[in-house]
């Protein structure tokens, strides 16, 4: 590479150029579940967004719902109603009206979509809110933004909100 020849002689500034060429943010995921959660990871995704001139995507998944019976088999559920989830994202746009930014509706685990969303898409870096799940509680109901962030092709940025709003004292 021609241009890292050209700084050789400075390896401080080879690596800082180096950074700031593979840091270069066009695409940002910002999964949204519609929580105060991802209202902050939003927020946040929308200031870099704006940045760094990316374009941001807004992508909820959604899991459609199953039921166990008392063998732990999978027993049959209705078709869930999609669309109250459909027009939420419909209605959803970035904190700042300057940014560029698109939806995605997906169906499927939300873990597994939003990274294969990540890398069909060739996205740069997720913002994401988290619950902040522990115990039993992480046990039982899983977290998707610790799978996400163990899979996914690029960063994650993980959002949590402060210990007063997000636990009871």
């Amino acid at each position: 590479m021609q241009f890292a020849t050209e700084y050789e002689s400075f390896p401080a500034l080879l690596s800082f150029v180096e950074r700031e060429k593979a840091m270069k943010i066009r695409t940002i995921l910002c999964p949204v579940d519609f929580s105060k959660h991802s209202q902050s990871a939003l927020a946040y995704a929308t200031a870099l967004a704006k940045d760094s001139d990316a374009e941001l995507h807004l992508v909820y998944a959604y899991q459609e719902p199953y039921a166990y019976t008392d063998g732990g088999f999978a027993g049959y559920v209705p078709p869930a109603d999609m669309e109250p989830d459909r027009e939420r994202l419909e209605k959803l746009t970035p904190t700042d009206p300057s940014v560029r930014f698109c939806r995605k509706f997906l169906v499927g685990n939300p873990a597994d979509a939003l990274v294969d969303y990540a890398k069909d898409n060739d996205m740069d870096l997720i913002v994401m809110g988290t619950h902040g799940r522990s115990g039993i509680e992480r046990l039982l109901m899983g977290s998707v933004a610790e799978a996400i962030v163990r899979t996914a092709p690029c960063p994650v940025l993980t959002i949590k909100q402060p210990v007063s709003e997000s636990q009871p004292a």
